[in-house]
């Protein structure tokens, strides 16, 4: 959760922008995806999700390819990109923990005997 919070900052300190609708639509739809998977109790995405982020990832090569060669400046637009798509894979991370967590509390549940 740390490094979500890491990657909000990174957003939150972007300046403001014009960006064209289409590009604000994905992120839009990137944003209310990760918030309805943060508020999940598993942190699990559904296929929706997955969409948007592959629509996102390709923004974010797009943008990339577009890049002057040699520049070591990104625009704000690959910087959201990035910032997205790293929140995306933590909470790929969280979801693989808690799947281990359940795994090993369903096999402690099993090996433990109960005493009542």
């Amino acid at each position: 959760m740390r490094q979500i919070h890491y990657h909000v900052g990174n957003l939150v300190s972007i300046p403001s922008f014009e960006i064209h609708e289409e590009k604000e639509s994905v992120i839009g739809r990137m944003v209310k995806s990760i918030k309805m998977t943060l508020h999940h109790p598993h942190f699990e995405m559904d296929d929706h999700h997955d969409i948007v982020m592959n629509e996102l990832l390709e923004l974010l090569k797009n943008e990339v390819d577009q890049r002057e060669p040699l520049s070591h400046c990104f625009s704000p637009e690959t910087i959201i990109y990035y910032e997205l798509l790293s929140i995306h894979d933590l909470l790929e991370e969280l979801n693989h923990i808690h799947r281990l967590e359940v795994r090993h509390q369903r096999f402690l549940d099993k090996s433990l005997p109960v005493k009542v």
